[in-house]
């Protein structure tokens, strides 16, 4: 796990815009009354801000692999109605109406992002529709690396095997791990 202060850490999410970008429009389609809140043309007031950035090497050792998540969000507009439900008492809206939680692993060959698996979640601004992952370590089989993962949302989680190569990511096996 690196911290803010990793040279990585401005590098990987300027390089990882465009990737971001296209999950966040992807991200858009499960919601119809998405386009009320005029989002993407607000999407510059509201910036996108890095929380958790991992790190090992790649199959072939010459890249990174990075596992990353951030958040983009937004703040009320005057009139026009949140897009989710929340439990914030009425008549305090405080300073954020909706948030996109953007998270996944890229490949970073030390200039460009050769390959990523990038997914953005609309959620509420107590983050009930998120899912956080956890990197537990990784392992090595067949000259290839796999990152262990522990995901967890709002009642519920599991645990997954992810295979790397220098050109994609796979999920190869996915566990529950409980729910409420």
């Amino acid at each position: 796990m690196l911290d803010d202060t990793a040279p990585e850490w401005e590098a990987i999410l300027k390089l990882a815009a465009p990737v971001i970008e296209k999950a966040e429009v992807k991200g858009a389609d499960d919601y119809e009354d998405i386009g009320r809140q005029s989002w993407q043309a607000r999407r510059t007031r509201a910036p996108l801000k890095l929380e958790v950035l991992c790190r090992t090497k790649s199959a072939s050792n010459s890249a990174s692999v990075y596992y990353f998540e951030a958040v983009r969000q937004f703040a009320p507009q005057p009139g026009i109605p949140p897009l989710f439900r929340t439990r914030r008492p009425a008549g305090n809206p405080g300073d954020c109406s909706f948030l996109i939680f953007t998270q996944g692993f890229v490949l970073f060959d030390g200039k460009n992002l050769p390959a990523g698996f990038v997914v953005s979640t609309f959620s509420d601004c107590e983050r009930e529709a998120v899912e956080y992952g956890l990197p537990l370590g990784t392992i090595t089989a067949n000259g290839r690396p796999y990152w262990i993962m522990h995901w967890s949302g709002f009642g519920h989680e599991h645990y997954t095997l992810v295979e790397v190569s220098d050109t994609s990511f796979r999920k190869v096996l996915d566990v529950p791990g409980g729910a409420c």
